[in-house]
């Protein structure tokens, strides 16, 4: 017992200096942070400080177990000395605060911010068309501006007349936010900053995006790529947004295409199965909608 207490007391003084070190690690993360108003994302400086961070939190969180469970035995061997009952406590604290932080967010989602999804529109003739997104609260930007429906008449140049804004587009803008879980960052793409342009245009005409729309997608997203060396991305398509958000059109299109793609800056070269990507043809009546997102 004499040797359970001293490991006790040493596994707690040392998670006593690793959460001080986190509080100054994070401190210095946070304080290196940046908001782009424009992208609407947060820039940090010292990116490698997050898995030197997270390693922490875990280290952290597997003593305070040791901890818990060794203070129970104490106090049960030994009696309620106080020196146990304040390790109890402390190690249960700390436990809880790192589950909250690495654990809790795997189980339970986190808002997931969707910038800028556009919406083309290509019917084989003049249409009427109604377009209606599943969930109105998921909405935080839309143009024109979007209440419980966009009504539209489309022409096949895919030119959109809106008849409550009595306005003409190009096409539908919205951005949303909408809850998730954390995904392992084991399929997608690693690309380095030199191969952004070449790796977009082959991936793109790959998932059918004409050149207009692939060359508003790769001018709206290559500044925030090309702001890392190193990248990971992967693309959520058709099936997995027609669940993720619902859009129900009034006329069901021959050709559905949505494309989301999502990108997490890295520091190394880390292993990836590469994502098998659906050669999209487009026949008949397409709709194309495209978007992104950053990984956090």
């Amino acid at each position: 017992m004499k040797k359970l207490k001293k490991v006790n007391l040493l596994i707690f003084i040392i998670n006593i200096i690793l959460f001080i070190l986190l509080c100054v690690l994070e401190n210095l993360y946070a304080n290196s942070c940046t908001y782009d108003v424009r992208a609407r994302t947060t820039i940090c400086n010292y990116k490698q400080l997050e898995n030197i961070i997270n390693i922490l939190y875990w280290i952290i969180m597997i003593n305070s177990i040791v901890n818990v469970v060794s203070s129970i035995i104490l106090l049960i061997k030994k009696g309620k000395k106080v020196i146990n009952i304040i390790i109890l406590i402390l190690a249960i604290l700390f436990f809880g605060m790192t589950f909250k932080e690495k654990l809790f967010d795997y189980i339970y989602p986190k808002e997931m911010w969707v910038k800028k999804p556009i919406i083309y529109i290509y019917p084989t003739k003049n249409i009427d068309l109604t377009v209606k997104i599943s969930d109105d609260n998921l909405l935080t930007t839309t143009y024109p501006k979007y209440k419980g429906e966009w009504k539209l008449n489309v022409e096949p140049n895919g030119n959109i007349f809106d008849y409550k804004t009595k306005k003409n587009y190009y096409a539908l803008y919205y951005e949303a936010k909408i809850k998730y879980k954390n995904e392992p960052l084991d399929e997608g793409f690693i690309v380095k900053k030199e191969d952004t342009i070449k790796f977009l245009e082959e991936k793109l005409n790959i998932l059918g995006l004409n050149e207009r729309e692939a060359n508003e997608f790769i001018m709206y997203w290559l500044p925030r790529l090309e702001e890392n060396n190193l990248n990971f991305i992967k693309f959520k398509t058709t099936k997995e947004l027609n669940k993720i958000i619902p859009i129900d059109f009034s006329k069901k299109p021959d050709t559905l295409i949505r494309i989301l793609m999502e990108y997490k800056p890295i520091d190394k070269v880390i292993k990836v199965n590469e994502q098998k990507l659906e050669n999209n043809q487009r026949q008949g009546f397409t709709i194309v909608e495209w978007g992104g997102r950053e990984i956090q």
